[in-house]
């Protein structure tokens, strides 16, 4: 009977533990992530003063020695290779093969390369804009049509911006639902820069 009692008393504690932990766990997962990302801001600031352009991928970071491998995985991603690598895929997948665009090693951090984004928008709202994103994290968001890596979906991610910040954005689904116009690639270029509504809907109706 005692032992009854003990492990009732177990279980009620792990019961309540259980939480706790799960939460301190996403909590230390997030602080790495941030870490990790402040890092490739510093190599990022490095290696725009050597060569002054913007790194399209974290991989021009490591292929460069501006930044260890270490640093492109992200304790927030639960695929295989990266979700980097896994947009890479599957938006180079619509253009035929481009190998050049998947790391060789773990990418938790998709880029305006791994989104494929065509150089003219980066030339035009990216380089010379300080509140521009070139790196983000999409760990954390949900995938609303899971035949399309994030031509639709919704939740908070993290931007890289080149001034060095690390920014936390919300997606707005009224610019993403599979009824609002535009395609994948322009939809997506918005997790990389900020603009009015009525931008937006100029942007993606092609008046750019």
């Amino acid at each position: 009977m005692e032992i009854l009692v003990v492990i009732g008393i177990v279980m009620t504690l792990a019961g309540i533990l259980a939480p706790v932990l799960l939460a301190s766990k996403r909590r230390a997962a997030e602080t790495s992530e941030l870490n990790n990302m402040h890092q490739l801001a510093v190599a990022q600031g490095i290696y725009t003063g050597d060569t002054g352009y913007v790194p399209l991928s974290p991989a021009v970071l490591v292929e460069g020695h501006y930044a260890p491998e270490t640093v492109c995985s992200s304790a927030l991603d639960n695929t295989l290779d990266g979700i980097g690598n896994l947009v890479a895929r599957e938006d180079y997948a619509q253009m035929g093969n481009h190998p050049e665009a998947v790391s060789k090693f773990r990418n938790s951090y998709p880029g305006l390369r791994e989104f494929c984004m065509p150089y003219e928008w980066i030339d035009k709202y990216i380089k010379d804009n300080p509140t521009a994103g070139w790196l983000v994290s999409i760990a954390s968001v949900e995938r609303r049509d899971k035949s399309a890596w994030i031509g639709w979906y919704e939740g908070s991610y993290h931007r890289l911006v080149l001034d060095g910040s690390v920014q936390t954005h919300r997606v707005q689904p009224v610019y993403l639902s599979p009824g609002g116009g535009g395609d994948r690639a322009e939809h997506n270029f918005f997790l990389f820069v900020d603009g009015t509504d009525e931008w937006k809907r100029k942007f993606i109706s092609g008046s750019r």
